[in-house]
């Protein structure tokens, strides 16, 4: 009787205003393989909670609303589980983590002598098939500019700014200039971070009004066309006769020689990226319908940029390749996707926090990152006015495991990516105290990492 009364007084509670501070209490590891039993360590900062160890409660509900294969819990209600004390500020406990989704585990401590229940947190954790729970999260950005282009800040700048942003990795991808993104690494390379910077450029061929971002590519297209201009004239010709006449022969033309540049791209080891097909200025559409339908359908880039934008009118810019996106998967054309700011501006307010990409892939090595985009390992988000959170992907698996991470990893890894990157910023400007600082914490966000997603054989 008296666990069926303590159970209805904390489902009571659920609809209680009383707020509570998950920031108390620390769990660990937050992503843990499903399948199994897995033990979990939750640190309190108020050591008093743990000496009557009897008036704390943990109960938890999977998040599809089962306690198990067989039970079903209704609207409300959450499961209570044992628990062990370690110290007066540890305590740990176990779960069979049975299916891939998100378990939410309630803290409530008994209060006074009518043992009211006061619910103390709320915390999550996300198991995951061994597909998935064997990559990591990391967070970039590929399309920013520098001064060198039509951007503000020196490539070293834009670089502190990224990791300001919470950027695991980013490349400049300053307009017809690939050499700005290689002073950007070199600048990184000189300091104690470890923001992976790699090259890039915002590529147009001649007389082509199409945006074409190189990702990781080892050389620069853009000085490839001013090399060698004969090169490029045979290759666009070559790739002209592969296209269909048509009435509008300047779309013919801007796809022929777009398709080149995602050729020399790829020659490079890099991704070509179809960027802002519908992206609008002066009143028009800056690439013609002709052209952009063409060159989705023909699909010889590698990845496009879902959403992005520098200018807060990106947004109908982006609903319409969202739309034309759903159009591509109903047609069965499965087009990988990344997010990008367009970056010109990197102060607090601007739009360059709106867009990112996170990409799920083993490490943070360049081969990996690429892998995983062209395998469809990547989501494009978008959190306009620092808000609205959303996630683009066609893989549902993907996008409802990237918010769980939006809303209980990443706020902590953009912290301390935050304060590394203002400290960047103080060292690119010629601050030497900033250094020694920035070597003390060089590996704090690694150190996250490790601590909240669960390794092998663990």
């Amino acid at each position: 009787m008296m666990r069926w009364f303590l159970g209805l007084l904390l489902l009571l509670t659920m609809t209680r205003a009383d707020a509570w501070d998950n920031d108390d209490f620390d769990l660990y590891p937050i992503v843990v393989r499903a399948g199994r039993v897995n033990r979990l360590t939750i640190d309190c900062k108020d050591a008093g909670l743990l000496r009557e160890p009897e008036r704390l409660v943990i109960d938890y509900v999977r998040g599809d609303g089962m306690f198990d294969h067989r039970t079903y819990a209704y609207y409300d209600s959450h499961r209570e589980i044992p628990f062990e004390i370690i110290d007066e500020t540890t305590l740990a406990l176990e779960l069979n983590f049975d299916g891939e989704m998100e378990y939410a585990f309630r803290i409530f401590r008994l209060e006074g002598d009518t043992r009211q229940p006061r619910q103390l947190a709320n915390l999550k954790v996300y198991a995951l098939r061994e597909d998935l729970w064997r990559l990591r999260p990391w967070k970039g950005d590929v399309h920013m500019h520098s001064r060198y282009s039509d951007g503000k800040g020196e490539p070293a700048e834009v670089a502190a700014y990224a990791r300001c942003k919470g950027l695991d990795f980013m490349a400049l991808s300053d307009h017809v200039a690939y050499r700005p993104s290689l002073l950007a690494i070199e600048a990184m390379a000189a300091l104690p971070t470890e923001l992976r910077c790699y090259p890039g450029e915002e590529v147009h061929a001649p007389r082509n009004p199409v945006h074409i971002v190189n990702f990781g590519g080892s050389f620069g297209v853009s000085d490839w066309f001013r090399d060698h201009p004969e090169e490029y004239q045979a290759a666009f010709q070559a790739k002209l006769a592969t296209i269909p006449a048509d009435d509008n022969q300047v779309a013919r033309e801007d796809v022929a020689s777009s398709e080149v540049v995602f050729d020399q791209i790829r020659a490079g080891g890099g991704i070509a990226i179809f960027s802002h097909p519908y992206y609008r200025m002066a009143n028009r559409v800056y690439i013609m319908d002709d052209t952009a339908e063409w060159i989705l359908k023909r699909r010889n880039f590698d990845a496009v940029e879902l959403i992005g934008g520098y200018e807060k009118s990106a947004t109908e810019d982006n609903a319409l390749m969202l739309s034309r996106y759903l159009q591509l998967l109903r047609d069965g054309n499965h087009l990988p996707v990344v997010g990008a700011s367009d970056g010109h501006t990197y102060d607090p307010e601007s739009f360059f926090y709106w867009y990112y990409t996170i990409v799920f892939a083993p490490s943070v090595d360049f081969g990996e990152l690429s892998a995983a985009i062209l395998d469809h390992r990547s989501v494009a988000v978008e959190n306009v006015d620092g808000r609205d959170l959303r996630v683009w992907n066609a893989d549902f698996r993907l996008a409802r495991y990237a918010y769980f991470l939006l809303h209980e990893y990443f706020p902590k890894h953009d912290a301390l990516c935050r304060e590394e990157g203002e400290l960047l910023l103080r060292a690119v400007r010629g601050d030497e105290t900033a250094v020694p600082e920035l070597d003390a914490r060089r590996y704090a966000v690694a150190e996250l990492m490790k601590k909240y997603f669960q390794a092998d054989g663990k």
